[in-house]
Formats: structure tokens, C-alpha cells, sequence
């Protein structure tokens, strides 16, 4: 299966919310960011799930990663790097790890589905 068919592709403008709280969920700094996964936001797009104490149930699912374009501010869901390198889930970011989970999509791989 071709993982970029896989990711759902969403953009997440600032229209959307991105409050300022969520920066310091991911560390963000001026061209460095924990990695922001697709599931850590709710359906809808607005709401980041933990921040806003919402259940895993409540996820986006899907294994893309959010990538920020910094020049008009916005996060668009893409696959992960071939290559890995992301930053794993947390109980500050993931909703999965806070309920005692284990996160199905952190570090996602084509090897992870058969």
C-alpha cells in the first residue's frame, strides 16, 4: 500500500486554532519542533486532544505527520520521513500515551501494516 495515500492530507490553518499553548507542547522554537503527529488533533481539525483533555477517541485517524510551512503558518499532514527521525508520542501530546496506551502510530512504517 502506498503510505502516501495512507495520510489524510489535512491543513490546519491558524483559522483553525493553533493557540500559543500548543507551541510549548512541541518545543517550538524558530526552525525546530518536536514532531507534531496527525492524530494529536481532534476530527474537526481544531483542537489539539490533549490540551484540550479530549480521549483518543476523539483522534484524526491516520499516521501523517503535521509539517509547518512558516510562511504562511499553516500545518499540512504528510507521511512520515522514510528515513524516521521523529520525535516518539508522549502522555504531553498524545492521547493514546496518556490513557496508558501504547500509540499505534508513532514511528509508522509500510512494515507496520500487513
Amino acid at each position: 500500500m502506498d503510505k502516501h495515500k495512507r495520510v489524510c492530507g489535512r491543513t490546519r490553518t491558524p483559522e483553525d486554532g493553533q493557540p500559543e499553548d500548543e507551541k510549548k507542547i512541541y518545543n517550538v522554537k524558530l526552525f525546530v519542533a518536536d514532531t507534531a503527529y496527525c492524530h494529536h488533533f481532534s476530527k474537526d481539525n481544531k483542537l489539539h486532544c490533549i490540551h484540550n483533555n479530549l480521549s483518543s477517541d476523539c483522534i484524526q485517524v491516520c499516521p501523517g505527520v503535521m509539517y509547518v510551512n512558516i510562511l504562511n503558518k499553516t500545518m499540512t499532514c504528510k507521511p512520515q520521513r522514510d528515513s524516521g527521525g521523529h520525535d516518539p508520542c508522549t502522555e504531553y501530546n498524545c492521547p493514546f500515551i496518556k490513557e496508558g496506551k501504547t500509540c499505534i502510530f508513532s514511528q509508522f512504517t509500510d512494515k507496520d501494516i500487513s
